[in-house]
């Protein structure tokens, strides 16, 4: 952590880390990618279809090229945001969880629902095929922003045949989709372990008070050692003393003892 704190530190003196990255959301660091103003962003492989399209639009047009995992010089590294994925949950207090459960496994592995979950929508409801059968929108939906999306759909464990969709593929999905597929399958061998995932709730009182806290004390201290306002050693010696203070070695015994 030291090593990449430093390293990230020289990165941002070099000006080679938006220095607007502590206020910069995702939709600006995608606009700056788009338009040619950053050379790379973290983000989604779910979203290469988005950067074709906008790069296009945008006058900007580039092939995107995705790293799925980045590893360092003594074999340390990982694939960044992506190992979270998609979870459903369901509510302890529902009155019928095996339903629950159905809708849910309904939602996930029916090929003619899934779609319709995952951004389409319902014909009839949510748009019409012309006699072409390209997507039209309902009146309703286009007021509501309807604009269909294949992102997630290309992201299911379900096989799903593009050339034999229900429906018409604009030209740039029907260009950009199997890129995506391909990108997706080839990130799913790179996925790493998502470690926060890992700390259930329930197990550790301790931990379970703090959390919150944990997550956005270490967020604030890396961010003020990277834009310099306290030095390596002060900021790592702060969040010893903030570890002590919210009982650490308590936290990390009873999640060992968990194990």
């Amino acid at each position: 952590m030291k090593n990449a704190l430093a390293y990230l530190r020289q990165l941002y003196v070099d000006g080679v880390l938006n220095q607007e990255f502590i206020t910069t959301e995702n939709s600006g660091m995608r606009e700056k990618t788009y338009t040619g103003q950053a050379a790379s962003s973290i983000d989604y492989v779910t979203n290469y279809i988005n950067y074709v399209q906008n790069t296009t639009a945008a006058n900007k047009y580039t092939e995107m090229h995705l790293v799925y995992k980045i590893v360092g010089p003594e074999g340390f590294g990982g694939s960044l945001n992506e190992a979270t994925q998609t979870a459903f949950v369901v509510s302890s207090k529902t009155k019928n969880p095996d339903a629950a459960v159905k809708v849910l496994e309904t939602i996930v592995t029916d090929p003619e629902v899934y779609p319709a979950f995952f951004g389409i929508g319902l014909e009839g409801k949510h748009y019409t095929l012309d006699a072409n059968k390209a997507i039209v929108p309902s009146a309703k939906a286009a007021n509501s922003g309807y604009k269909y999306t294949l992102n997630y759909l290309s992201d299911s464990f379900i096989d799903i045949d593009i050339n034999n969709l229900a429906f018409a593929l604009t030209p740039a999905l029907k260009q950009g989709l199997p890129k995506q597929i391909e990108h997706i399958k080839a990130m799913s061998a790179n996925l790493g372990p998502n470690h926060a995932a890992d700390v259930p709730v329930g197990v550790s009182v301790a931990y379970d008070r703090v959390a919150p806290s944990i997550k956005s004390t270490r967020e604030s201290i890396a961010t003020k050692i990277i834009v310099g306002t306290v030095s390596l050693e002060q900021g790592l010696a702060e969040y010893e003393n903030f570890w002590k203070s919210i009982n650490g070695p308590k936290i990390l015994e009873e999640l060992n003892a968990a194990r």
